[in-house]
């Protein structure tokens, strides 16, 4: 899902989409607009985040990537990933900025379990991590042992749900050293 919107200089939101709405936890783009009018202090959990932002615009004309926490309506934080540019009048002053909005509060969430991961492989120093299955939790290990250089072993994988496994238990498989899988049929993929 993707926002987007058009905010003026000073931080009022002029327009936004559904999809914005929904990601800050709004019904509607007018309710996102009448309720959110200084962006720096209500939406943004650091207010110094929107400066930095109006300054990259103002430098740069555009931001790439730009990640911040901010607060939903419920007061619930999440990260998001802004792409944006200015628009600017005839005499090249910024007129608004418009830009895209994604939450990427789970891609967060999985690198700061992998870096977990990492300081107890750290910390315990196995011959191995043994990994059991595909799901989403057998991938942050794989991951965070193959950045460690500690040998995967990859227990039952390659059954099939028809759900995100398949390409988890393909990463993981890319990752693994070692495969001991359940049945032939597994075995085969």
């Amino acid at each position: 899902m993707v926002g987007i919107y058009q905010t003026s200089v000073e931080g009022r939101y002029l327009r936004a989409n559904a999809a914005l709405a929904r990601i800050y936890g709004y019904q509607s783009p007018q309710e996102l607009a009448n309720s959110l009018t200084d962006i720096a202090r209500q939406l943004y959990t650091d207010p110094a985040t929107r400066s930095r932002f109006a300054a990259l615009m103002a430098e740069f004309g555009v931001v790439e990537d730009f990640e911040a926490q901010i607060f939903r309506k419920d007061g619930s934080v999440i990260w998001i990933k802004e792409n944006a540019r200015c628009v600017r009048d005839g005499a090249g002053r910024i007129s608004y900025f418009e830009g895209t909005v994604e939450d990427i509060s789970v891609r967060k969430a999985a690198e700061a379990k992998i870096r977990q991961l990492a300081t107890v492989f750290d910390n315990l120093r196995p011959d191995a991590v043994v990994t059991i299955a595909d799901r989403y939790e057998t991938l942050a290990n794989a991951v965070a042992a193959a950045y460690m250089n500690i040998p995967v072993v990859h227990v039952q994988g390659g059954e099939v749900t028809g759900s995100i496994d398949e390409k988890v238990r393909h990463a993981v498989t890319k990752l693994s050293n070692l495969h001991l899988v359940s049945t032939v049929l597994a075995a085969e993929r």
